[in-house]
């Protein structure tokens, strides 16, 4: 009786031999070697791990457009905007406060689903509408000011005598005497097969 021969995984191991473990069902290497990455409908686009993929689905044409333009590391506007929406939120909630359990003033009400159905041969639609949770609004971007803010400052106290400048200097200075102290322990043995 003549057995097939068995399949191995083959990937090259850290000492240099070929893995002697049975590659998955369905796939050419084991689980360690990669026989567990995703492959076909999955990979690339498909699966969202692309470069803009998450964000670039849902920008319009016109987003699309200043993409590559949008001004980046501007904490001080990124903080102007979250007040400007922390304004639009307590507006909302005091407009809301006016007169919250009538359901005939519409102030804040978001469309939040609709329903279709078949009655009797005919469609009909219902709709629901909810006023939004503004206090979490409010509270996320208090949070988020709270935290602007405390960047703000680091970066403002990082700039009195410790600039990110003076950090790189330190490292490059550590670094070209690490490189020096290795030069050296190398010059000691070529000076022996000088003299040799």
């Amino acid at each position: 009786m003549n057995t097939p021969p068995k399949r191995l995984c083959g990937a090259k191991n850290r000492l240099g031999e070929p893995c002697k473990v049975r590659p998955m069902k369905g796939r050419e290497r084991c689980r360690l070697h990669g026989g567990k990455t995703p492959k076909g409908k999955t990979g690339g686009a498909a699966n969202g791990n692309h470069k803009h993929g998450l964000y670039s689905a849902h920008l319009s044409d016109e987003e699309r457009a200043a993409w590559d333009s949008l001004p980046l590391g501007g904490v001080d506007d990124e903080l102007r905007m979250c007040r400007v929406l922390l304004s639009r939120a307590l507006a909302l909630e005091a407009e809301i406060a006016i007169d919250p359990n009538n359901v005939t003033y519409l102030a804040g009400f978001e469309l939040a689903e609709i329903r279709r159905s078949l009655d009797g041969g005919r469609m009909s639609a219902d709709t629901t509408s909810r006023r939004p949770d503004v206090m979490a609004r409010i509270n996320t971007l208090l949070g988020r000011i709270g935290s602007l803010e405390k960047l703000r400052a680091d970066l403002i106290a990082g700039t009195d005598g410790d600039t990110g400048l003076d950090q790189a200097r330190r490292i490059k200075n550590a670094l070209d005497a690490i490189e020096d102290a290795v030069i050296d322990q190398g010059e000691p043995e070529t000076g022996r097969e000088e003299s040799q």
